[in-house]
């Protein structure tokens, strides 16, 4: 065999090598996205978790978030002060996933509930007051996103039927 058949040969072997190689980064990819998918989900999860608890685990947390959406002038400064708190607390984790969202890590599974949300509770009063007073200190995209959201003829769930 000459040099010169043994440098194509070379050549081939090599080309084959690289065929395994790229099967391999193609599963380590997919796994890389399925891993971030599954952190936005627990980050969904956590967020959601975390808020919803403060306002279960204290009845006067949960005196204030209701009197709050029902009429947010009927809280003396205190608690307007803890309101506002909250709703930034729920915006601040619906903007993240709605990031998330448009990122293609948070499925619509998930994120239609972050929307009903987000509907529900800014369609409330005290939702209205907060959106009107503090949406500026949100991303420009995530702003017109929810006011569209908010024109919408959409009917959103009421979270202080009894």
């Amino acid at each position: 065999m000459s040099l010169e058949q043994l440098a194509y040969l070379a050549e081939i072997i090599a080309a084959i090598a690289v065929v395994p190689s790229l099967v391999y980064l193609v599963v380590q990819v997919r796994q890389s996205n399925a891993q971030g998918r599954a952190t936005a989900r627990y980050a969904f999860v956590q967020a959601m978790s975390d808020i919803n608890l403060l306002v279960a685990q204290d009845k006067s947390t949960a005196s204030v978030w209701r009197r709050g959406l029902e009429s947010p002038d009927a809280l003396d400064d205190d608690e307007l002060m803890q309101f506002w708190m909250l709703m930034g607390q729920y915006g601040n984790a619906w903007l993240v996933m709605y990031q998330l969202h448009q990122d293609g890590m948070l499925p619509e599974n998930q994120w239609s509930v972050v929307r009903n949300d987000i509907l529900g509770i800014l369609s409330s009063s005290g939702g209205k007051a907060f959106w009107k007073m503090g949406a500026k200190a949100f991303d420009r995209d995530f702003v017109h996103y929810v006011n569209a959201l908010l024109e919408s003829e959409e009917q959103p769930y009421d979270m202080l039927a009894r």
